[in-house]
């Protein structure tokens, strides 16, 4: 990662911990599968062996377009005609280490169900107990899009297993004649947000991260990839921020971070 100051560059370099730490299990631009809720899917449309094949799909986000929200995938037929869309993503988990501290962030309009293969982990705007249905025809609350919420699902981490696994979004508009419904969704495994270089010079560096829940803050960095500086803060934060000075300038450094709490790290 080559980062500019002037006529001077301070090269960084990612490695280890990092890779895995950043790696989002869905991330914005996946391609999902949907279905336009003018009936009822069918019943088992959450599940990981659910058929979705015959479903169309398209890059993440979703919006009904015309200047609304305008995503990768519009659905400009939406309005007058249904109030809710019915998406899948499957994704793969090599390893169960890797899925620490899971986040759903979503930014959306107006409600949802979320599903981790076929179970409900979170419901916005729309009416019914945990695990009850939601009619395809049924209103959600208005909310309007926003800089996203991210929803902490460490409790349901039971639910992912190694190899493919489905995250199911149902998400109603308001009303069938509003035409600004939208969604944007992701699933994170570590790293909720970063790392990013910031504020850089000729000799010095941020990095920033934010974590899920609160944990200690951890750099490595040197010219070779065994590293050799550490830098390290005990106290608890979200928002990691770590300034690396005394670089050269115009050098590769590499670099990995880490963040650890209640005995798991990411």
């Amino acid at each position: 990662m080559l980062i500019k100051s002037g006529l001077l560059v301070v090269a960084l370099a990612m490695l280890g911990r990092l890779e895995a730490a950043d790696r989002a299990l869905i991330k914005p631009g996946d391609s999902w599968s949907y279905f336009k809720g003018t009936v009822a899917p069918s019943v088992n449309w959450p599940a990981v062996l659910f058929d979705d094949s015959a479903w169309p799909s398209g890059p993440a986000g979703f919006s009904i377009g015309f200047g609304n929200y305008d995503e990768a995938t519009t659905l400009p037929d939406m309005p007058g005609n249904y109030v809710s869309v019915f998406l899948r993503r499957k994704f793969v988990v090599a390893q169960l280490d890797d899925v620490v501290w899971p986040v759903l962030r979503i930014d959306y309009d107006d409600g949802f169900v979320a599903y981790l293969n076929g179970v409900e982990i979170a419901r916005r705007g729309l009416p019914g107990n945990v695990g009850s249905s939601v009619l395809f025809n049924t209103p959600a609350s208005p909310h309007s899009r926003g800089v996203g919420e991210e929803i902490d699902l460490r409790a349901w981490r039971s639910l992912f297993h190694e190899g493919t696994n489905v995250l199911a979004l149902q998400v109603h508009n308001a009303q069938v004649g509003d035409a600004t419904w939208a969604v944007v969704p992701a699933l994170l495994a570590g790293i909720t947000r970063g790392p990013f270089l910031q504020s850089t010079s000729t000799n010095r560096t941020l990095v920033v991260w934010k974590t899920a829940i609160p944990a200690d803050t951890k750099v490595e960095f040197g010219l070779t990839p065994q590293l050799g500086t550490v830098v390290f803060d005990a106290a608890p934060t979200t928002n990691h921020v770590v300034e690396l000075t005394g670089l050269l300038a115009d050098t590769p450094y590499f670099y990995q971070v880490s963040s650890a709490a209640a005995g798991e790290t990411t």
